[in-house]
């Protein structure tokens, strides 16, 4: 009798723990199924896809909420050359970022120099939020239409050997000023001659220096953010003229190639100020990965 007993004690308890069991799982299930409607209604994909480029470049496409996480991790990332964007969230494009070095840097400047065709039907192709919308706010200037919106690259090409044909939302709805130092409605345009104080080369001068000058003081009074405010473009560019894309590409593209022992992140983010999907602004970092250090952090408005 005792030892029936205990085998029925035995059988119900197994049971009743299959039973739990399966109500754990099912909420388990539930969940999950859950998480996934609610990431569904928020815009979130939680989906990954990883992609080759014709130039050999590999892509990631992460979750938004992921993308920044992933840039500002103070785990040293060990995909060099790999290139991350993020799916639309409401249908805005995120950001995207770059993990390169000198020699990654090097190799795709001399392909972009020596193979690469650019094709501006690539760019024309590619799907870029709030573009069609603003396409035909044009100016004529010195005899010729002179576009306000560029389709604008998140990375340089240089950085990234994508049009953003091949890898979506990599490109975004920027105004010229944001895109080059441009103001069309101004008749301004950065000047390429060096006897100009405005000019390419001396607007990289001076960035390049100022970073340089913001990390030595930084190893002084050990600063946590070596950011970036005064973003007004020097004499004689017009008054409210902010540095660019371009400017921060070029000074990024110098400092990493005279670092050749270094690893760097090189990312820009997008902010919105409301309901639209052309950014109001966008956030430009480089970050040394090999010493875990910020070179420079700049917000710069996307104006005319």
């Amino acid at each position: 009798m005792m030892i029936g007993g205990l085998v029925i004690v035995r059988d119900i308890l197994f049971l009743m723990g299959k039973f739990f069991l399966s109500l754990l799982f099912g909420a388990f299930r539930f969940s999950s199924k859950m998480f996934n409607i609610m990431m569904g209604l928020t815009g979130i994909q939680a989906v990954e896809d990883t992609h080759v480029n014709k130039y050999g470049v590999q892509f990631l496409m992460v979750e938004p909420y992921e993308l920044k996480q992933t840039f500002f991790s103070r785990k040293k990332a060990k995909h060099l050359g790999k290139v991350y964007t993020s799916r639309l969230k409401e249908g805005r494009v995120q950001g995207a970022y770059v993990v390169i070095n000198r020699s990654i840097l090097m190799e795709r400047k001399n392909k972009v120099n020596r193979s690469i065709f650019r094709n501006d039907e690539d760019r024309y192709n590619a799907y870029v939020p709030g573009f069609d919308e603003v396409r035909s706010e044009k100016i004529k200037c010195d005899k010729r239409m002179q576009a306000m919106y560029h389709r604008t690259h998140l990375l340089p090409f240089r950085f990234c050997l994508s049009e953003g044909d091949d890898m979506t939302n990599l490109l975004f709805t920027g105004t010229a000023h944001l895109n080059s130092g441009s103001r069309p409605q101004l008749h301004y345009f950065v000047p390429n001659d060096n006897l100009f104080k405005d000019s390419f080369y001396y607007r990289q001068l001076y960035l390049s220096d100022l970073c340089k000058t913001k990390i030595r003081k930084k190893k002084l009074i050990k600063e946590s953010n070596i950011t970036i405010q005064h973003i007004s473009a020097p004499s004689p560019a017009p008054i409210g003229s902010h540095y660019s894309l371009d400017d921060f590409e070029r000074v990024a593209t110098s400092y990493i190639l005279d670092h050749p022992n270094n690893s760097f992140k090189y990312g820009v983010f997008c902010h919105y100020s409301d309901d639209g999907v052309i950014p109001s602004s966008v956030s430009v970092y480089l970050i040394n990965n090999t010493l875990n250090k910020m070179i420079f952090s700049v917000e710069l408005p996307n104006v005319f």
